[in-house]
């Protein structure tokens, strides 16, 4: 059975929430994308010996910050939607400057080179800093540069700049079973 078109106007997702989807989606694939690459390569994603977790993690870290940064920069103000009439106003989240346009799919390249330059920069940081030579942080550091694993940071970056763009252009609502009847319809 074909339901009749909805007259209710599509709103897209509110920046601040998809700026925060596609920052969590950018971690899961991170993490699948890295242990994938991995297990094929039958490599370690960092090779130096005697490094420990912190420098990925920390490394990690910077590269999910970066792909947050870059798409906060670009999301369209205010980043949630007015309160509704008969709530308290929320003066931190809904500034009072005029609404910009939606960005363009091509914070995908940003959020890709973001992802990638905050992992291997950061990496080489961590590892200089704790001590190790400079030897040791730049082999580290172009280990991932220099490798599959950048690739697969640039490329989980750049999926989740276009998805995070993609959620605040599109104007969808949300998904129903076939068998939930639309509001202000009988279900006859």
């Amino acid at each position: 059975m074909i339901e009749p078109p909805d007259d209710r106007p599509r709103v897209p997702v509110p920046p601040l929430i998809a700026v925060t989807f596609a920052t969590v989606g950018y971690v899961a694939l991170m993490i699948f994308g890295l242990g994938m690459t991995s297990l094929a390569l039958d490599r370690s994603v960092i090779e130096v010996e005697g490094l420990g977790p912190l420098p990925g993690v920390f490394a990690a870290t910077a590269s999910a910050l970066a792909v947050a940064a870059v798409l906060l920069l670009v999301m369209p103000r205010p980043l949630l939607p007015p309160p509704s009439e008969g709530s308290p106003p929320a003066p931190l989240l809904t500034p009072t400057t005029p609404a910009t346009p939606a960005p363009r799919y091509t914070t995908a390249l940003w959020t890709a080179l973001g992802a990638y330059l905050a992992y291997v920069v950061v990496l080489w940081v961590v590892v200089a800093g704790s001590g190790q030579e400079l030897r040791v942080a730049s082999t580290a550091a172009g280990g991932i540069a220099a490798s599959w694993f950048g690739v697969v940071l640039a490329a989980a970056g750049a999926v989740a700049g276009w998805a995070g763009v993609a959620m605040v252009r599109t104007r969808a609502e949300k998904p129903r079973w076939p068998w939930e009847g639309r509001e202000g319809q009988d279900d006859a």
